[in-house]
């Protein structure tokens, strides 16, 4: 099995931050990783919007280092039920 390359050491700990999100948030917090058939590292982040409630979101890079590619808008908004 191979380790993901979003694993290694970089100079900041803040792969994502609000400004990367088409969308305003609050903050990012709690990415899920796995590493798909492709090669492409998929993050699920749990994201807090303006009014403090929480989605999540999926982010897709390449190489799991740069070039993330943030969903337009959330991915799963919690059940209002």
């Amino acid at each position: 099995m191979r380790s993901s390359p979003s694993r290694s050491p970089i100079a900041t700990n803040d792969i994502l931050t609000g400004k990367d999100w088409p969308y305003p948030i609050n903050s990012v917090f709690n990415a899920g990783e796995t590493l798909l058939p492709d090669g492409t590292t998929l993050l699920l982040c749990r994201v807090e919007d303006r009014r403090g409630l929480s989605h999540l979101c999926a982010v897709r890079s390449r190489n799991g280092v740069d070039g993330w590619q943030v969903d337009r808008e959330p991915t799963l908004m919690p059940d209002r039920g």
